[in-house]
């Protein structure tokens, strides 16, 4: 099969030649010159196609800036100095807003204090020990205040009441 590859190569050659309509090869000369000089041969196939010149006009070589088998230094690129970061803490907790408005005060038989407030929209009474929903724990109602504890930070506030009418309300 090896020897019979360069002759398929040749009739492939030939065959592709015709199809393209391409001029065939003319034999070199044996004689001391072994070169052949390329012709144009222009035939009714080829007749679109454009004559090229027996010879191809090449730019003259210009000599190199520099050895291109010689060894060069790459420069390193330049790194920027690292910025200093600084870390910045978090600002500490805080307790929410109360968002209490006082609605009103009631002494009951026994002398308890309940005080009335709308929480946000919401209606409600206060008393000793009552959570409120915002994590409020109520501690004591005085005359004058409230006294209240943020339970997840341990803060403690007050809620002032306003002042009792100085006239008797029926």
């Amino acid at each position: 099969m090896t020897k019979r590859t360069p002759i398929y190569a040749l009739v492939g050659s030939i065959v592709l030649i015709g199809l393209l309509g391409l001029p065939a090869p003319e034999p070199a000369a044996t004689g001391t010159n072994n070169r052949a000089i390329p012709t144009v041969v222009a035939s009714a196939a080829s007749s679109q196609r454009l004559a090229l010149p027996a010879q191809l006009e090449r730019p003259l070589l210009v000599p190199a800036d520099r050895n291109p088998f010689a060894a060069t230094v790459v420069p390193l690129p330049i790194i920027a100095a690292p910025k200093k970061i600084t870390a910045t803490t978090p600002p500490a907790p805080s307790a929410p807003a109360l968002n209490l408005k006082f609605t009103g005060k009631m002494t009951a038989p026994d002398g308890t204090q309940l005080v009335f407030v709308a929480f946000g929209e919401t209606p409600m009474s206060l008393s000793p020990g009552q959570i409120l929903p915002n994590g409020y724990k109520v501690l004591a109602i005085n005359d004058r205040s409230i006294e209240l504890n943020y339970l997840p930070l341990n803060f403690s506030t007050r809620f002032d009441l306003p002042e009792p009418p100085r006239h008797e309300i029926r």
